[in-house]
């Protein structure tokens, strides 16, 4: 069995996790077809992997039973949800039975409740989803992405690549499927996330073969800290990397160390854009929003003109996203209100240097927050796929010209703080959107 958990100073330990998990699984072992392989993890509940044969495998979610009044298997006490493929194969659908006994003997443990709920409340963990289909486009908003690692080197409190992740892929074959799979589908450009996919040794063989399969464009969202020293980048542009994408959260080292988590990841990342730069590779930039440095981003925009020239200055200019790691970190959400005017004199000093800064779709905001800059959002040319289940829209939406365009905000934040800061204002009437660019 594989084993993680968050990191905690206190509460319950690997060993408990050990243990309660193998109560849940102990009924299984001795059936036909058992699990090939299991996984515990803790972060927003208790999380068991059952891998089945390939890559399919059944992810069951146990949390305390007031938790969850509407799972399918409850106790008293626990309450398990469960996903898979759809239609759950014949084995995985055998496990069921048997979890229900081993949840009784899990039950019989002491402690059990109160480790139940101390797994609820940990931090989101990276998880694959059992019902991902590598044949299947699930490109992440409007960029096709093929996340590829689960760890990272940063610890930034609004992560949002924390939950559970439809298009985490994490075997090489299964990524090589992917790849094929896109390629089918008429793509031409390839990102490669994670977590920070610089952790994984193999990534220059991954580049090599996304490469063979025609892409032309092969990007690395990354913070680039790995890349300040050694082969490892000589590697990547052998193998076929064209650019990377880096994000910087402040033009002032401290801040930008604090909001990563991690001493001198500011002159890590300075050092390892530096050097992508005299390899060759288009460098692309992004920042993320929050209340700490929000005041920032003027600043920060000329910052990177300045310090990095160049004829095509492209990025992101990225709300924090209301998923993961930022769902435990409230402190770091800003207003929309407040955050509006710092966000305007940005976009003002792009316009100026003509920097080709945009503001995403998932990862962004309402186009009525800043209205007038409507042709820096990537919804307003493109619209977007599908509405996400954790963003929403408000009541001053519903007579918006634009809504087709728009995937609304983050319910999270919309239920914290309300829908007032939606819609545009009184007599600027959005503009008419422009038709929709075709993926490539």
């Amino acid at each position: 069995m594989v084993y993680t958990m968050a990191d905690s100073a206190s509460g319950f330990s690997t060993e408990d996790l050990r243990r309660f998990s193998r109560r849940l699984t102990l009924p299984l072992a001795s059936m036909r077809s058992p699990p090939a392989r299991v996984e515990a993890h803790t972060g927003k509940g208790l999380h068991l992997l059952l891998w089945s044969h390939g890559d399919r495998f059944l992810h069951l979610r146990v949390l305390p039973a007031e938790r969850a009044p509407l799972a399918p298997i409850r106790t008293p006490t626990s309450a398990v949800t469960f996903r898979g493929r759809d239609p759950l194969s014949p084995t995985e659908r055998s496990w069921l039975p048997g979890l229900r006994a081993g949840l009784a003997r899990a039950e019989r443990e002491p402690m059990w409740a109160e480790f139940l709920l101390w797994a609820a409340l940990q931090p989101a963990v990276m998880l694959p989803d059992a019902a991902y289909d590598p044949d299947r486009d699930t490109a992440a908003g409007n960029r096709e992405l093929v996340r590829l690692e689960t760890r990272c080197n940063g610890r930034c409190g609004f992560c949002s690549a924390r939950g559970i992740l439809p298009d985490l892929v994490l075997d090489a074959d299964q990524i090589a499927r992917r790849f094929r799979a896109m390629r089918r589908m008429g793509r031409r450009s390839v990102a490669l996330t994670g977590g920070e996919p610089t952790l994984r040794r193999d990534l220059p063989e991954l580049v090599a073969l996304a490469s063979a399969e025609g892409f032309t464009s092969i990007s690395l969202l990354t913070n680039a800290m790995r890349l300040d020293r050694g082969p490892l980048l000589g590697r990547l542009v052998e193998a076929g990397l064209t650019s990377i994408f880096v994000p910087f959260l402040s033009h002032r080292a401290a801040r930008h160390d604090a909001l990563i988590g991690v001493r001198r990841a500011f002159r890590r990342t300075v050092a390892g854009v530096d050097r992508a730069r005299e390899a060759g590779l288009h460098v692309a930039y992004n920042t993320v929003v929050t209340r700490p440095n929000m005041g920032d981003m003027p600043a920060l925009m000329a910052w990177i003109a300045d310090r990095f020239p160049a004829p095509r200055i492209g990025g992101n200019i990225s709300f924090v996203a209301l998923q993961g790691w930022a769902l435990d970190h409230p402190e770091l959400i800003p207003r929309l209100a407040d955050a509006r005017p710092h966000l305007q004199a940005a976009l003002d000093i792009c316009e100026a240097r003509g920097m080709e800064i945009t503001i995403p779709g998932l990862c962004g905001l309402p186009m009525c927050v800043l209205p007038g800059y409507e042709r820096r959002f990537e919804e307003y040319t493109r619209g977007f796929s599908i509405l996400p289940e954790d963003r929403r829209y408000g009541a001053p939406c519903n007579d918006c010209s634009l809504r087709g365009r728009c995937s609304g905000f983050w319910s999270a934040y919309l239920d914290r703080f309300g829908d007032g800061e939606l819609g545009y204002p009184p007599g600027k009437r959005p503009p008419a959107s422009p038709p929709a660019s075709s993926p490539e």
